[in-house]
Parts: structure tokens; sequence; C-alpha cells
């Protein structure tokens, strides 16, 4: 096969992970007011970690801000895209994880909200 050309068009990988990561944070927005509604619901308890409760509100803001910025060009345009994309996905993911332990150790009845996976 060496010296013959592929008939196959090259792989736009920043595409695919570009569109990966719009179907991601497409799902994540459709979570985002449960999310909220859970996170703010914390206030009036007690739980391990409480006195950081606000860090937990500045998480979701930032959940927030990032999944429903769709000009921010620094995400799909930059040289840095992808690790911009990484780096939002880890943050939101482990929103929803404090959320999840802090729920089971208060005993919430009900299914936790999970974070989808990365395309």
């Amino acid at each position: 096969m060496s010296g013959e050309e592929s008939s196959e068009k090259p792989i736009d990988l920043k595409r695919q992970q570009n569109d990966a990561y719009t179907k991601w944070r497409r799902i994540v927005e459709e979570l985002l007011p449960e999310l909220s509604k859970r996170i703010f619901a914390l206030r009036e308890h007690g739980y391990m970690g409480c006195g950081f409760h606000w860090a937990l509100e500045r998480d979701l803001g930032y959940a927030i801000a990032k999944v429903c910025d769709y000009d921010d060009g620094d995400i799909y345009h930059s040289k840095d895209a992808f690790a911009h994309q990484i780096v939002i996905q880890v943050r939101v993911r482990q929103t929803f994880e404090r959320l999840a332990k802090i729920e089971d150790e208060l005993k919430f009845p009900g299914e936790r909200l999970v974070c989808p996976k990365d395309e």
C-alpha cells in the first residue's frame, strides 16, 4: 500500500471533538436547573464541609457560565480549545460528583444526578 493515496478524506479531529463537546454541553445544559435546585437546597442542611458550601455554589456558577456560553471563542477556536473543553468537563463533572456525595451523606432519597460522560 505504500505509494498509494487513500481515497478517504482526512478526518477533521478538531471538528469531531467540537461536535462531541457541543453534544455533551447540550445534555449538561438540560441538567443545570435540577443541579441548581439541589445545590441551593443544601443551604438548609449541615453536612461535612458545609462551611464551604459557598464553593459548591461558586462551582455551580462556573458550570452555568461555561456550559451556556456559546460565544466563548477559546472553547472552540483557540489553539488550546481541546484543553479548555477538558477543563470545563472535569470541573462540571466534579460538581455533580460532590453533590452526589453530599446527598449520599445526608441520605437524601431518590436517584443521584449524574453528569454525562464526555465523548
